[in-house]
C-alpha cells in the first residue's frame, strides 16, 4: 500500500522520536521497496517545498452542472475559474460576456487560458484581486 505524501511526511517526522523511530524506519524501507527507490528518495521527497505553481484547472475544477452560460467559481484563495464564452478577443485581452450579458474585459496577462469545455466556453483562470475589481461573483 503506497503511502499519501501527507502520511509519508509524518512518518519521516516519527523519525526523531527515539521510540518509535525503528517502527518509522520500517515502515519507510517497505514504503521504498514497494515503489522501488532508496529510502532517502523518500525522505527527500517529503523536504521538498511545495509546487507554488498553480496546476492547470480542469473542466471540473471550474464547471458545475448548469445551463451552458457564464460561470465563475472560487478556486483557491488568490484563483478564480471562469467558464465563458469569448466574444471578442484582441492581443492583449478577451472580452466575455457575464451572466447579465454585460461585457466584461480580461487582460490576458494576469489570466490563464486552459481550453475550451464541450460547449466551447473558455475555460479561464483569473486572479482574485481582478475578479473582484471587475465584478465577477465567485
Amino acid at each position: 500500500m503506497t503511502l499519501s505524501a501527507t502520511k509519508l511526511r509524518g512518518v519521516v517526522n516519527l523519525l526523531a522520536d527515539p521510540l518509535q523511530a525503528s517502527a518509522a524506519a520500517g515502515i519507510l524501507a517497505a514504503e521504498a521497496r514497494e515503489r522501488g527507490v532508496l529510502v532517502a528518495d523518500l525522505i527527500a521527497e517529503t523536504m521538498s517545498p511545495p509546487s507554488e505553481a498553480v496546476a492547470a484547472p480542469t473542466l471540473r475544477d471550474v464547471a458545475p452542472i448548469d445551463d451552458g452560460g457564464f460561470y465563475a467559481r472560487r478556486i483557491d484563495a488568490e484563483h478564480v475559474g471562469v467558464l465563458a464564452e469569448v466574444i471578442h478577443e484582441t492581443d492583449k485581452a478577451w472580452k466575455i460576456e457575464d451572466a447579465n450579458g454585460n461585457g466584461i474585459w480580461l487582460a490576458t496577462k494576469p489570466c490563464e487560458y486552459h481550453g475550451e469545455d464541450p460547449s466551447g466556453r473558455a475555460i479561464l483562470v483569473v486572479p482574485r484581486w481582478l475578479a473582484d475589481r471587475i465584478g465577477l461573483r465567485a
